[in-house]
């Protein structure tokens, strides 16, 4: 929306987030940009690809919208890019009951900006091209007492992410760095091939526990890309995740017996 060329780097398979490497291979003269997102609400260091962004003058832009409430060795996830979001959209860990987020920064002029283009470009009249993304009082109040709640429900993930980590010993289970405080957005497994994931999803479908999968493909692929310029590193890794991930139920209201029943189902099918 801005003009700029969307260059995708891949993924690395112990975290799945964008890899240092990648981004090493794809940053030219001509890169302005870094958005680094934490995905599944989970955190890895980012100190050297920050010294990087550093280097090469490019602007570190923080995706924070799923790892709301999580830290690594203190550094709270939205307080380390030069800008960053979190997202209360309905799957993540605080929902609003119509979406909305939070733009972060410390930098007077960026958050100025976005305070114009969030009401139609206005200040002392409408100066620029801008958006209309108000939020209904009523949803900021239901954002707030879930806010709340954020301690007790992200303890209540931490458990299930901590029983589905000790009993699924025989499948590649979501990493988690030391230092870590994770918020289990997201609690995901990795299965061999596509087949294997599909008979598992299947049959958890099929007792009334729904597991599921996100980012089928790599964000590359999408159909908007057969239109749009784009430059692309090798997405083998990110490929791999799409054909091989899932997602196991992790919300509060889960209860030991559903997770016990969901482990026992995924050992006895693959």
């Amino acid at each position: 929306m801005v003009g700029a060329t969307p260059v995708f780097c891949d993924i690395d398979l112990d975290s799945y987030h964008i890899s240092f490497d990648s981004i090493k291979r794809m940053t030219t003269d001509k890169t302005k940009a870094l958005i680094y997102t934490h995905l599944y609400g989970n955190m890895t260091d980012t100190s050297d690809i920050e010294e990087w962004c550093k280097s090469h003058n490019i602007r570190f832009i923080e995706d924070a919208a799923q790892s709301l409430g999580s830290s690594l060795n203190g550094r709270k996830a939205g307080t380390i890019g030069e800008c960053s979001s979190y997202s209360f959209n309905g799957n993540k860990v605080i929902a609003g009951i119509s979406g909305g987020g939070i733009f972060m920064t410390d930098n007077e002029e960026h958050a100025n900006y976005v305070r114009r283009v969030r009401r139609h470009g206005k200040d002392k009249d409408f100066a620029e091209l801008g958006y209309n993304s108000k939020m209904f009082v009523f949803n900021a109040d239901v954002i707030e007492y879930r806010m709340s709640k954020m301690e007790e429900w992200q303890k209540k993930r931490n458990d299930i992410a901590w029983m589905y980590t000790s009993e699924l010993d025989n499948v590649i289970c979501q990493p988690v760095s030391q230092g870590l405080q994770h918020n289990f957005h997201k609690y995901v497994i990795r299965f061999k091939d596509k087949v294997e994931r599909k008979r598992v999803k299947e049959t958890l479908k099929s007792i009334g526990l729904n597991a599921s999968i996100h980012y089928e493909k790599p964000l590359s692929k999408n159909s908007i890309y057969s239109s749009i310029a784009y430059k692309i590193d090798t997405a083998i890794n990110s490929q791999h995740a799409a054909d091989t991930v899932m997602s196991l139920p992790v919300h509060p209201w889960l209860t030991d017996e559903e997770v016990n029943k969901i482990c026992n189902t995924i050992l006895m099918t693959i």
